[in-house]
């Protein structure tokens, strides 16, 4: 027996063969294919609220409360069978099991689009009740997590409804093509305006309706402009936003718009601005079967806002996704031995860094390679050191925050022999005099390129995160991160190393060649896999990897260990259909 609750407001089933009200609800909701979850009972009557308004159609609605046994995940696995729901929507206050909840959206949202409303600080801090992990990544990486399952994220429960209007009743659209119609001029300009930014091609753009012709001339005319345009190929979606017209009501133009998408099988959306109710009821509206239903908004804005978000999901769906990638070379086995025989007597919450030479050992497991570095005493000492690792060398602090500084004096670059080694080791020591004399070491000069960061950490919510930057003030100051949780896809690596707003310096930006992309995408592949594979590796961080055309090197890494016994994947539990 399953146990839904405590502080639920209960289930709700509108099959008819099972017509249940188990809820505090004072009536059933229209049938329909939308499946709603909540967590505590509060959000529970204000989602329920919010769907009664807009009349929409449920197939099934879920108040999981505290969660003491069915949760969100369990909703996400019954609406992957369930025939009767085509949409899901999903108010999450805090996340129990991350990693279960991605592969369930990313698998379920292949089929049907999830919507999911959550606060900013939903994972950060959690509501009273909710007894589940906290997270330490960047806020950002639970957004991300999301974005890469393919779940539609919005703020708030009126923008889920929003799109949750489209997504349970149209057509996805087969591109970004728009058209655009209104009886006012001024109007459909600004409609069309603001899809621009978010990503809709507006195709056309019909604003000479003449809706004061009365019910026998209007109506006809609006059918048959519609028509056309969604004969039309480049056009994939229409919004109508439309003013109060004399002698024309509103379900007269409702019923037009509603056929005309059940009859070309793309997405019409309305806006009936000035209409303090724009959810209109006419023949259909409350989704029975075989019957079409319009999705309507108060303003224009709210509208495009919803399409675009629903054609953003159809792009996503629509793309290949490819496999998940398994770089060569990986030694898994060999890898956890080594791995547990460091962890010997690393107990509790702490964890340890590794030496350079134990970082480097770990990771050659995975097919990593990192440049050595040999620290020195005197200067005979660093002579020695660069003949080990070849000239022309670097010369560096081992200070953290000066070793990549070339603008503080921690970093020389191409010293070529000898001679002009200690002569730049005399130098950097009296430069690095205030900074107390941190102690040096010598590198092999490595290609010029593009610096670039990549981190991996072992979050006690999310499990592994990798996230990507380009090195220095995009990063340290502007917060320029990419995040992805693994396992990563094919699309996953092309799109973490392009995701940054500062990658374009990867791209030959402002004359500069271009890096090699496949070789970042490479480290990011074994990087993920080695941390998918061992949680005992809390921490990773390369800084910096330089990128050049013709490959990416990695300068300078460092590895945490500690104890991994805190991620949780449980099997799979399934309430039957």
């Amino acid at each position: 027996m399953r146990v839904i609750g405590p502080e639920s407001l209960g289930i709700l089933n509108t099959h008819p063969a099972v017509s249940l009200n188990a809820s505090m609800a004072p009536m059933m909701p229209p049938r329909g294919s939308l499946g709603l979850f909540s967590q505590s009972a509060a959000v529970g009557v204000a989602v329920y609220a919010a769907a009664s308004r807009r009349r929409l159609g449920l197939s099934s609605f879920l108040s999981a409360g505290n969660r003491a046994d069915v949760s969100g995940n369990d909703a996400m696995q019954y609406w992957e069978d369930d025939a009767d729901t085509s949409a899901v929507g999903l108010y999450l206050e805090s996340i129990g099991n991350p990693r279960k909840f991605s592969r369930l959206a990313r698998r379920l949202s292949r089929s049907k689009p999830v919507i999911v409303a959550k606060s900013d600080v939903t994972g950060l801090s959690l509501p009273p009740g909710h007894e589940v992990r906290t997270t330490q990544a960047p806020g950002a990486a639970v957004d991300a997590m999301m974005r890469q399952a393919g779940v539609i994220r919005v703020e708030t429960i009126e923008q889920l409804m929003d799109i949750a209007q489209i997504a349970s009743s149209q057509a996805l659209p087969k591109g970004p093509g728009l058209a655009v119609y209104s009886n006012s001029v001024a109007l459909g300009k600004v409609v069309a305006d603001s899809a621009v930014p978010l990503g809709l091609d507006v195709a056309r753009l019909v604003t000479d309706l003449d809706l004061d012709a009365g019910m026998s001339l209007a109506v006809p005319a609006l059918r048959s402009s519609l028509q056309e345009s969604l004969a039309d190929e480049s056009v994939h979606a229409v919004v109508a936003a439309l003013l109060p017209a004399r002698g024309l009501t509103v379900e007269a133009l409702a019923g037009v718009l509603a056929e005309c998408a059940a009859e070309s099988g793309k997405p019409v959306v309305a806006a009936f601005t000035g209409i303090l109710d724009p959810s209109v009821q006419v023949e259909g509206m409350v989704g029975t079967a075989g019957k079409p239903v319009l999705p309507c908004y108060s303003n224009a804005g709210a509208a495009v806002a919803a399409l675009a978000a629903i054609v953003r999901y159809a792009q996503w769906r629509d793309r290949d996704q490819g496999l998940f990638v398994e770089p060569e070379d990986c030694d898994v086995d060999g890898t956890r031995d080594t791995l547990t025989a460091m962890l010997a007597g690393v107990t509790g919450e702490k964890i340890r860094k590794l030496d350079a030479g134990a970082a480097a050992a770990l990771l050659s497991g995975y097919g990593i390679e990192v440049v050595p570095s040999l620290g020195f005493g005197t200067s005979d000492e660093a002579v020695q050191a660069a003949d080990t690792v070849g000239w022309p060398v670097v010369l560096k602090t081992t200070d953290p925050a000066l070793r990549h500084r070339l603008d503080l004096g921690g970093v020389r670059l191409d010293i070529q022999d000898a001679e002009s080694l200690r002569q730049n080791i005399a130098q950097m020591r009296r430069a690095l005099e205030p900074y107390g004399s941190p102690s040096l070491e010598v590198q092999a000069m490595a290609p010029v390129g593009q610096a670039c960061t990549f981190r991996a950490m072992e979050d006690p919510l999310l499990g592994p995160v990798l996230s990507f930057g380009l090195a220095g003030d995009a990063v340290n100051l502007l917060d320029d991160w990419a995040h992805r949780v693994p396992p990563l896809s094919a699309a996953d690596l092309h799109d973490v190393i392009r995701s940054p707003r500062a990658s374009r310096k990867l791209f030959g930006y402002q004359g500069l060649p271009a890096v090699d992309v496949a070789a970042l995408e490479d480290i990011a592949a074994r990087l993920a896999k080695l941390k998918d594979d061992h949680p005992g590796i809390a921490l990773v961080e390369f800084n910096p990897v330089l990128a050049h055309p013709t490959g990416a090197t990695i300068l300078g890494a460092e590895v945490w260990i500690g104890n991994a016994a805190q991620r949780t994947d449980s099997a799979r539990r399934a309430m039957r259909g």
